[in-house]
């Protein structure tokens, strides 16, 4: 979605503004799904009478997420680069490997504050993960279908 914009602020003097917009809005939207994942896990892991409250299962999530913040750090070169010899194949390339590695990190930063906060066995941890995951998948592509 960010090189599009790239891309038009690049040829069109009003794309410097759509690209600012996108920047601007993304914090609020980064919040927003914190709040509505660590709200799910909530919900879920109260279901297995787990221990945790709605803000450790908030912090959890945004602490599951920084991972991906290193992503766009690890993108930044990329796009400079791209910018200064504006080539938009640059700003796209994507890095397959570094993706799943920071994933796996995520991924494992959730489980272990699952088990923790709420006291679980690591299968009951799992169970709450895929719940919530699926729960989330779901509204996901509903929204798309609808979108369509």
């Amino acid at each position: 979605m960010l090189p599009k914009y790239i891309a038009a602020s690049i040829n069109n003097p009003k794309g410097l503004e759509a690209l600012t917009i996108q920047l601007m809005a993304l914090p609020f939207v980064y919040f927003l799904l914190v709040y509505a994942i660590g709200y799910c896990y909530w919900i879920v892991s109260i279901g297995f009478k787990g221990l945790s409250s709605f803000t450790e299962m908030r912090t959890l999530i945004a602490c599951s997420m920084l991972p991906f913040v290193l992503q766009f750090i690890i993108n930044v070169p990329f796009v400079a680069v791209g910018l200064i010899k504006n080539d938009v194949s640059i700003i796209t390339h994507y890095n397959y490997l570094t993706s799943l590695i920071l994933w796996l990190l995520s991924f494992r930063i959730t489980m272990v504050g699952i088990a923790k906060f709420n006291k679980f066995n690591w299968m009951i941890t799992l169970i709450t993960y895929l719940i919530s995951t699926s729960i989330l998948g779901g509204f996901a592509y509903l929204f798309l279908q609808i979108k369509r």
